[in-house]
């Protein structure tokens, strides 16, 4: 296995396991919001507009990782790589 085939792999894994986390948090997130907003009419506090936007943010850089680990594992390369002579 080359270095791109082995890194666009770990990057993969890694935007699968940030989704899975983000995924499996959401239900908590709304879970404690309706708890404590039981019979109030519906006002989104601070702290719960970051939890909705921090579940939100590590969902979609899971998404970018899971779907776009080849090009970045190719943006690595280019980077690491010495430039071509010319």
């Amino acid at each position: 296995m080359d270095y791109k085939s082995l890194t666009s792999l770990v990057l993969r894994l890694t935007g699968n396991i940030i989704v899975v986390s983000s995924v499996t948090s959401t239900p908590r997130t709304f879970a404690v919001y309706n708890e404590l907003n039981f019979g109030r009419p519906d006002s989104l506090r601070n702290e719960d507009f970051a939890g909705l936007v921090s579940t939100g943010a590590q969902f979609i850089a899971g998404v970018i990782l899971l779907f776009g680990g080849r090009g970045l594992a190719n943006l690595f390369q280019r980077l690491r790589s010495p430039p071509p002579p010319t």
